[in-house]
């Protein structure tokens, strides 16, 4: 299974002070600039921690540290590693040719897990890590959300004859969360097409589905770097964003009696728009769910999507299984609308935030899974996760898509195919 990003994570408020130590020197450094917990993953180089360390100019070389630390926020179970990363850079200023160096140190609970030597131009680094440090055991989200995570800065100057000063500078600090995904196996996939169906192109998918349909529209694809799986964008219902079939919203109806009822999937928490660029042929909806009945003749029928387009149909309705003998993971279905190629004006999709646009069209309103059921005995429908797939013309080259939600609402290059 492909190892997939489920939350990028940062300091939860604003950091304290650092702690700064000047080692040696004449001193007159110390933190030049404090960053806050937006800027540290606002993707922008012009926002930054300064440490700034002078040196002597007599007899020593300047050096001088800052350590600081703060929690982070929430992150999801079914963790496989941590990705930290950071960013920064040092510079040597003053006359005769200065050199210097700088570092920095990453720390989790107050334990150093990783030193790394910086550029004098700004250059983004990465350190995973499989175990917590304190236990030496896998990762859980409880570990993580009990531990600070920070960085210990070093700056020198080195230059005992004339005046030299060494700028460091730090501009992004992240903690991700990784883990495998599991819709990719664990699910069992409806086919839009004959079995026989070859996979769009465009190529593998993170979480993909299964075969589908290999003619008129392909899925419109982007990676975060040449390095990275694709990232995926998820309901902003924290249920269907886990990439965990364990976690569910689940409703019970009956026993006796009968109605329509319908399940809230949320929508993109955090966005102000979607944005991409190249042509859109279309959206597809998508949840995996479990339709169960106890036994006797209770029904679960008439599945639909509800959005503001209206209601939309599904490829393949599901099956619904009796419960009474217990349940399975097995049990779990991918349900899918057919392509949706105009919005609720009759438009074609546009990106951004206007009326016509994706955004507009998935986000307000909430979008629903919506069904009809019969009692005589319990009747139970359990959603795990929701995602949309933005398509475009077949044979368009891979776009790229800019956008926010809840878990990283620093703009980045992401892929809106898989799960939102």
């Amino acid at each position: 299974m492909a190892d997939v990003l489920k939350t990028t994570n940062w300091w939860s408020s604003n950091p304290p002070a650092g702690t700064y130590f000047d080692v040696s020197g004449s001193g007159g450094g110390g933190e030049n600039r404090l960053w806050t917990a937006a800027e540290v993953h606002d993707a922008l180089d012009t926002t930054y921690e300064e440490l700034r360390c002078l040196g002597d100019g007599i007899s020593l070389d300047g050096s001088a540290t800052i350590q600081q630390e703060q929690f982070i926020t929430a992150a999801t179970g079914g963790i496989k590693f941590l990705r930290i990363k950071a960013r920064g850079r040092v510079v040597i200023t003053g006359p005769s040719s200065p050199t210097g160096s700088g570092s920095f140190q990453v720390l989790i609970g107050g334990a150093l897990v990783a030193t790394q030597s910086l550029d004098s131009s700004y250059t983004s680094y990465q350190f995973d890590l499989t175990t917590d440090p304190a236990t030496g055991l896998a990762w859980t989200a409880a570990g993580i959300a009990a531990k600070k995570f920070g960085l210990l800065l070093a700056a020198n100057a080195e230059n005992v004859s004339f005046s030299a000063i060494a700028t460091l500078r730090m501009t992004e600090f992240t903690v991700e969360v990784w883990g495998q995904d599991i819709l990719a196996t664990a699910t069992p996939a409806v086919s839009q097409g004959s079995a026989a169906a070859a996979p769009e192109a465009g190529g593998a998918l993170v979480g993909d589905k299964g075969t589908r349909d290999p003619a008129a529209v392909v899925p419109q694809a982007a990676t975060l770097d040449a390095t990275s799986a694709l990232v995926t964008l998820r309901s902003g219902t924290g249920t269907y964003n886990d990439q965990d079939l364990s976690t569910a919203t689940t409703k019970n109806n009956g026993p006796g009696g009968s109605g329509t009822d319908l399940l809230n999937l949320g929508g993109v928490q955090g966005a102000t728009a979607i944005n991409g660029s190249g042509l859109i042929s279309g959206i597809k909806l998508f949840a995996t769910v479990r339709a169960t009945r106890n036994g006797g003749t209770g029904t679960l029928t008439n599945f639909k999507f509800g959005t503001a387009m209206g209601a939309k149909t599904l490829l393949a309705q599901p099956t619904v299984y009796d419960n009474s003998g217990g349940l399975t993971l097995a049990m779990y279905q991918t349900l899918e609308s057919n392509l949706i190629t105009l919005g609720a004006f009759a438009n074609p999709f546009l990106w951004g935030n206007g009326v016509d646009s994706v955004w507009a069209n998935l986000v307000s309103p909430t979008w629903t899974l919506n069904y009809d059921w019969t009692g005589g005995v319990q009747v139970r429908v359990e959603i795990a996760e929701a995602w949309v797939e933005v398509h475009g013309p077949s044979g368009a080259q891979p776009i790229l898509i800019e956008l926010t939600h809840a878990l990283n609402l620093a703009p980045k290059v992401q892929s809106l195919v898989g799960t939102f």
